[in-house]
């Protein structure tokens, strides 16, 4: 049974339960008010409830857009080292994210087809192995023109390229999204930052460790807090902003672990291993069934742009 189906499943199961409860209780007390109405408002909470899950199940089951998979193609350079299976996942998650997250923008911002589809690639390349996790659909995106400020201001010395709020919005800026994809080897990717960080709070915790192995958590601490000194030293081929803390080195050591993750297993070799425990992906060998060519390494950038504070 496919995700969308088991969500829809999961809603129909309880309101049942509830509905069924309410009644039995209001007809054993002779509240027959609570007998009628309560089954009523149950149904009604349950028609609210699966809005989101049905589009998403009718989206999964029909064939992704062509429009939306040329854009996948142009910009997306692990697809085509995708197994099968991979890429049945990565275009589900595509097209249900597509169909269930709200998309806004600010003023002087812009909102196609192919900013939209930019914006969730990187958490369908993030979930690729873990077709078993949900992203909270309650989530919107908003697109900002350029870096904003931390008043969400589009101004000349702004630097924040995306900023996730804990249970609120995703924001990206549209410049940034495009040179993400655009300059796929240089381990700069604001969209896979961003949906990482999501994946870092899924837990509540915003830490650096999502818990998605079975390993031992002390040990994971360990690594993270060894890699977070590297990159404070000047020691890590992650770029300096990795160094803020561990939820920014989790963030952007992703971003490296799929654009560069040949240079992150050869400088990094444990988190690299650690990094493909926990999401069940091999980066390096999908750009290699691509034919990918190898990009500069990421200290190339600026380690000033594109800063993102966590919220």
């Amino acid at each position: 049974m496919s995700p969308e189906a088991r969500a829809i499943l999961w809603r129909v199961t309880l309101a049942l339960l509830a509905g069924g409860a309410l009644l039995a209780l209001g007809v054993a007390s002779e509240a027959w008010l609570v007998a009628l109405l309560g089954p009523a408002v149950v149904t009604g909470v349950l028609a609210f409830s699966l809005r989101r899950p049905l589009r998403a199940y009718r989206a999964a089951r029909e064939p992704l857009d062509a429009e939306v998979v040329a854009i996948l193609e142009r910009h997306v350079r692990h697809l085509s080292g995708l197994t099968p299976t991979e890429r049945e996942a990565f275009t589900r998650r595509v097209a249900r994210l597509l169909a269930t997250l709200e998309f806004e923008r600010v003023e002087g911002a812009r909102d196609t087809l192919e900013l939209r589809v930019l914006a969730v690639a990187g958490a369908a390349l993030l979930y690729v192995g873990r077709d078993d996790l949900h992203i909270d659909e309650h989530r919107s995106v908003v697109f900002y023109p350029d870096a904003f400020s931390h008043e969400y201001a589009v101004q000349h010395d702004a630097r924040i390229a995306g900023m996730v709020h804990r249970q609120g919005p995703v924001l990206f800026s549209e410049r940034a999204l495009r040179d993400g994809w655009n300059r796929s080897s240089d381990g700069y990717n604001v969209s896979i930052h961003e949906w990482a960080h999501v994946l870092d709070l899924e837990d509540g915790f915003a830490d650096g460790i999502p818990g998605l192995a079975a390993g031992s958590l002390e040990d994971e601490q360990a690594l993270l807090s060894h890699e977070l000194l590297r990159a404070r030293g000047g020691r890590s081929v992650l770029r300096e902003y990795a160094g803020t803390n561990r939820a920014e080195l989790f963030a952007v050591a992703t971003e490296v672990f799929f654009e560069r993750p040949e240079l992150l297993r050869r400088s990094h070799s444990q988190l690299y291993e650690v990094l493909s425990t926990w999401l069940r992906v091999d980066p390096e060998r999908l750009l290699e069934g691509a034919g990918a060519p190898r990009g500069p390494t990421p200290k190339a950038r600026s380690s000033k742009k594109g800063k993102r504070p966590k919220k």
